[in-house]
């Protein structure tokens, strides 16, 4: 019952039909299939890198901010093979 407090949209619709003996250990279960996983975490990564807007010329935020972006996912990828 707590949990449906925390979630909204698909997360929530992919729960609120649990029965509530089962919920807790159930919840956490599909909510990790349908969400969670190394996988989704690295595309999620992934498809930031793809939505980065261009490098500004003359701003090195931009630079660093896109380096440690790919990075992250590089890491990723190299533990999961």
């Amino acid at each position: 019952m707590q949990l449906h407090q925390y979630l909204s949209g698909d997360a929530l619709k992919a729960i609120e039909n649990l029965g509530h003996l089962t919920a807790s250990y159930a919840a956490k279960q599909r909510l990790d299939r349908k969400f969670g996983g190394t996988r989704r975490y690295i595309a999620a990564r992934m498809e930031e890198v793809d939505n980065f807007k261009p490098v500004r010329p003359g701003h090195a935020r931009d630079v660093d901010k896109f380096t440690d972006m790919v990075d992250v996912v590089v890491i990723n990828l190299k533990e999961s093979n």
